[in-house]
């Protein structure tokens, strides 16, 4: 999101995966600006209850961590029920499949 993007990019999205680097506190600092982003060009129907997935990634860095788990859920829960928090690791793979199982349900329940 740090670059200029068209408008089309963001178009006909049904879910936003919003991820972040928990060995990085800028990183999570940096989730609402990219939410507004998102809003301002996707511009959903319904921008309060568009479904959002938030990625707490690099969970396997054990000891460099920067963003707790209670801190992703309690900014999660004051953004909404719309929101939905999961930690992964890109290297060790485990819950992404799970991750994807739920992005692909909340794309098809936000389109009715």
């Amino acid at each position: 999101f740090e670059s200029t993007q068209d408008v089309a990019f963001y178009k006909g999205a049904d879910v936003l995966i919003l991820v972040f680097d928990v060995t990085q506190a800028k990183s999570f600092e940096s989730l609402d600006g990219w939410h507004k982003q998102f809003i301002e060009h996707a511009k959903p129907k319904s921008p309060e209850t568009f479904p959002v997935v938030v990625l707490g990634n690099k969970t396997d860095a054990d000891g460099e961590r920067q963003v707790s788990r209670e801190d992703a859920l309690r900014w999660c829960a004051a953004k909404g029920d719309c929101f939905v928090y999961f930690e992964v690791s890109a290297k060790e793979g485990g819950s992404l499949k799970d991750v994807f199982e739920i992005v692909a349900l909340k794309g098809v329940s936000s389109n009715g």
